[in-house]
């Protein structure tokens, strides 16, 4: 299962723990990176580094449901930056999959994740219900 930590400048890391550090506690003014782990395995599979002052955060989690052509969980982890250059919105967006309950033909739990990179937020092409691995593996 995927989840994430911060690194501040000083070093120091916090986890996302529920009801004690999540999204709302991160301190963007001393955020240095934002990592997604696997916590199974505790290894890193995405960094988002901050090295620039302008840079501010992105993420959101996303879950999609089970159905009749995926019976286990889809869960996305949108993340990035965005910062003002002149006036214009700069935007980076990375979508960081994860499948929760997937199951081999030998019934095995079998999870896997998988990275996907665009520019800026486009409703029309980023969104992540239309994943071209996922519309390849519905079919």
């Amino acid at each position: 299962m995927l989840t994430w930590l911060v690194r501040y400048k000083t070093g120091k890391e916090f986890p996302n723990i529920p009801h004690k550090f999540t999204y709302e506690h991160i301190d963007r003014k001393e955020l240095d990176a934002f990592v997604i782990i696997n916590s199974d395995k505790d290894l890193p599979v995405f960094t988002v580094h901050f090295d620039d002052p302008r840079k501010k955060l992105i993420y959101r989690r996303r879950t999609e449901m089970p159905s009749a052509a995926r019976p286990f969980h889809v869960v996305c982890h949108i993340i990035g930056w965005h910062m003002n250059v002149k006036g214009e919105s700069i935007q980076n967006i990375n979508y960081v999959y994860e499948t929760i309950g997937r199951k081999n033909k030998k019934g095995e739990k079998e999870d896997f994740h998988w990275i996907e990179s665009a520019g800026k937020w486009d409703k029309d092409r980023n969104t992540w219900f239309y994943s071209p691995i996922m519309r390849a593996y519905e079919k």
